[in-house]
């Protein structure tokens, strides 16, 4: 692996990026200057990606650079939308939906070199990756269960738009299962961060349209991030998503959110 970062420098700049993300966030005080570095290489990453990319023909050679970049350049985008807030929930819900379609970019990747990353050094990552998100209806949590329910018992939502959230579910909930299976608590990061890679198109469109049910559904995102909260990458996010879209869509909708406000605000105060 770190022969091929090496060989890579838009990858270089993008993991030294990431890294001086991590650093605003465990050195706070000097959190100005590191988040300043993180965006300078950021930048220059996707210069030298840029620059270079007509001329990166997919390979043996050049797919686990390119898959590399892409994902870790798509973490720390959603990182920095989740940790650092500005100008208030709409805001945060512009910067959020483009981080996801940065995502589905990933997915683009990954399915045109999937054959040559399973025969790269991540093969038995991506393999137990693989393993975690596959659905169990055996071993599969309830977590999402009340939302189908309501979903199908509602009549204000057209038989194309619900697939496109029922199927938007079944990979959150795809998510909490795989989340739970890693044996260390940073391993999970993958299965949450795949949902925003899996989603439909369709689903960021509605939730780009503020639509109560796709905002519902980004409430249980958040009960998935807060469950979470001790990795650095997500911290308080999860909380903020919850108690923003209760405030956003207003009181009808509560028997909605119950779920995902109960499980960031338990009446007895433990969080």
């Amino acid at each position: 692996m770190t022969k091929c970062i090496l060989a890579a420098p838009f990858l270089m700049n993008e993991i030294l990026g990431f890294a001086a993300l991590h650093l605003s966030i465990v050195r706070p005080l000097q959190q100005t200057f590191y988040r300043h570095h993180a965006a300078e290489l950021q930048t220059h990453a996707l210069t030298e990606f840029n620059s270079n990319s007509a001329n990166l023909a997919l390979s043996a050679e050049t797919c686990l650079p390119m898959f590399l970049f892409s994902s870790i350049l798509a973490l720390h985008m959603l990182s920095e939308k989740l940790l650092f807030r500005m100008g208030g929930f709409d805001a945060f819900l512009d910067g959020f939906v483009q981080s996801l379609r940065l995502h589905r970019g990933v997915r683009a990747v990954t399915n045109r070199s999937w054959p040559l990353l399973l025969n790269s050094p991540l093969k038995t990552l991506l393999e137990a990756e693989g393993t975690a998100l596959t659905r169990d209806p055996a071993g599969s949590g309830d977590e999402c269960a009340i939302l189908i329910e309501l979903l199908d018992s509602s009549d204000s939502v057209d038989m194309s738009v619900r697939n496109t959230y029922r199927e938007t579910i079944g990979h959150l909930q795809s998510a909490f299962d795989g989340s739970r299976q890693h044996p260390s608590r940073f391993s999970a990061v993958g299965p949450i961060i795949s949902w925003p890679v899996v989603i439909p198109p369709g689903y960021i469109d509605l939730l780009e349209e503020r639509k109560p049910q796709a905002l519902i559904i980004l409430a249980y995102f958040g009960a998935l991030l807060h469950l979470h909260r001790e990795m650095w990458t997500f911290g308080d996010s999860g909380a903020y998503i919850v108690d923003s879209v209760k405030d956003y869509i207003g009181p009808s909708w509560e028997i909605w959110l119950h779920w995902p406000s109960a499980f960031v605000r338990p009446s007895n105060g433990n969080t």
